[in-house]
């Protein structure tokens, strides 16, 4: 079969969660006879190491930005490099970057190609579903819509100042966005199948697209297949928080968290990068921050790890983060926020509203360390990519039946 994935906006090798599993679900079908190529945001055409070949897009339009523009002669290159190749399939992970023309065009190419939502870019420019305010806005809904991706913030020189300073632009409604979703629709309505990567997804996608056919897909994760290392000898219950610390994944929570608990015996620990202030708000709570780290450091943190916290304040659709502390073998304590509860639920973690702290801090509290490590040794793992290929495969053939 020969399979094009797309993963736009950046290069295929970013150490990024959608361009990891992009990477390694391609090399997957490749390393099983498939012809697979790769249509990334790079800037030149090549043969990777892992088997597939790359061609690079850039295009008119920045990614990243809320202005909701088209992009003729982009849309024009997309379509001869996609369809030019005469692929059996085409598999959309990542569209930012292209044209909003884009997306009514491809669908009336009549070739056949699937959408996985990694996250909500097709429901919202701002991707997260955070408003203007940093706010978890609920899902989509038109006016709302209109009101927050607004005609100052399709500027993108406005846009990209107001982030940097952290203020909001007044609110100018645009009907630019309705217009820009309208063609969304005629894309994802022309996709042989619809992907969520959790069942959240799905519930938010379908409020504004209730008639797509979805099938949700729980991605492979490598830790799947790791020997889980013993764990390091410690009096102390430890909680590990790791990725980016910032405001919409929960830096608050996790300070508050760490100031509430009261017993003495615990630790926590922070692994990863943090954004403006929360390194110094982290270490005056008595968490160790220990910095950057690399794939190859997961084996040294989890087995020094009891409880791994998990603390986003938005609709995070299937956090990889959570993937790896349950194969490592360490249970979870999150936010009931996203996809996070496809995977953590009261056989292997604890799971509380992103507005009520004091139940987590009341859990660590309670917890038993070495009942936690007990029920850490006996989880079972998630989906491996190798599954993942395998379910893949089926959802491309039924795909690919006639209609």
């Amino acid at each position: 079969m020969k399979i094009i994935h797309v993963v736009a906006g950046f290069s295929i090798d970013f150490p990024g969660g959608i361009t990891n599993y992009v990477r390694t679900l391609a090399a997957s079908q490749a390393g099983n006879g498939h012809d697979v190529i790769v249509l990334d945001g790079g800037e030149s055409n090549r043969s990777h190491e892992l088997g597939f070949s790359v061609l690079g897009y850039s295009g008119n339009i920045r990614p990243f930005v809320l202005s909701c523009k088209e992009d003729r002669e982009g849309t024009s290159q997309l379509k001869e490099m996609l369809l030019g190749e005469f692929p059996d399939l085409i598999h959309f992970h990542l569209t930012v970057g292209f044209g909003e023309d884009f997306y009514e065009d491809f669908a009336a190419a009549g070739q056949k190609y699937v959408v996985s939502m990694h996250d909500y870019y097709l429901l919202c420019p701002r991707i997260t579903m955070m408003n203007w305010e940093g706010k978890n806005c609920g899902g989509p809904e038109r006016k709302k819509c209109e009101t927050c991706v607004g005609k100052l913030d399709q500027v993108d020189l406005l846009y990209k100042a107001a982030r940097r300073v952290h203020l909001p632009l007044p609110r100018i409604p645009s009907k630019a966005v309705t217009a820009r979703n309208a063609k969304v629709r005629s894309f994802l309505r022309g996709a042989e199948v619809v992907l969520p990567v959790s069942d959240r997804v799905r519930q938010l996608s379908a409020g504004p697209y209730p008639e797509l056919d979805y099938e949700v897909a729980h991605i492979g994760n490598v830790s799947a297949s790791v020997d889980r290392p013993q764990k390091t000898d410690s009096p102390n219950l430890r909680l590990t928080f790791i990725g980016v610390l910032s405001e919409h994944k929960g830096a608050d929570l996790l300070v508050k968290l760490a100031k509430g608990v009261t017993r003495k015996d615990v630790e926590f620990h922070f692994f990863g990068r943090a954004e403006g202030r929360w390194a110094v708000a982290a270490e005056k709570a008595g968490i160790i921050v220990h910095g950057s780290y690399t794939p190859a450091d997961l084996p040294r943190i989890m087995a020094s790890t009891d409880l791994g916290v998990v603390l986003p304040i938005w609709e995070d659709n299937g956090p990889q983060v959570v993937m790896e502390f349950i194969n490592y073998g360490v249970p979870v304590l999150a936010t009931r926020m996203g996809g996070i509860p496809d995977f953590v639920s009261g056989d292997n973690g604890f799971l509380f509203d992103a507005s009520a702290i004091s139940d987590a801090i009341a859990y660590v509290d309670a917890a038993e360390t070495e009942a936690l490590r007990s029920v850490g040794r006996s989880l079972p793992r998630l989906t491996s990519p190798g599954e993942h290929q395998e379910h893949m495969l089926r959802v491309y053939e039924r795909a690919l039946l006639p209609a």
